[in-house]
């Protein structure tokens, strides 16, 4: 089952984590993709309206580790918007790959069981 992820809080959340405008094609294309991928790892039974700032946080969380991933595979040192400057040759994928890790256990209680084990017969 997929639950429906507020996309716009989703935006926002990037938006803080990267500084970016959130509203260039990219980030809304990372954005929805990492909200879709959320969706589909939360229980049936959740209650998604109480735990959407987690929810959403974790999806953002997630959106801004792929796009730091995008830009090291293109070749992206840094980036600028407005008046910032961030430079990203210091591991910024690292850091984001951290923070997505960290929002993702924090909404652990919220995931459908994907352990297994190997028994003998």
């Amino acid at each position: 089952m997929q639950h429906h992820i507020d996309m716009s809080s989703v935006v926002k959340v990037f938006k803080s984590l990267s500084g970016l405008d959130a509203t260039q094609d990219k980030c809304a294309v990372i954005c929805k993709s990492a909200a879709n991928t959320i969706s589909r790892l939360i229980k049936p039974d959740c209650d998604v309206v109480a735990e959407m700032p987690r929810i959403t946080f974790a999806a953002a969380a997630l959106a801004y580790y792929r796009f730091t991933l995008t830009d090291e595979i293109n070749g992206v040192t840094g980036f600028s918007a407005g008046d910032i400057s961030i430079d990203c040759s210091n591991g910024g994928s690292s850091a984001a790959k951290v923070l997505y890790e960290q929002a993702m256990s924090d909404i652990s209680d919220l995931l459908i069981e994907k352990r297994f084990a190997f028994r003998r017969v």
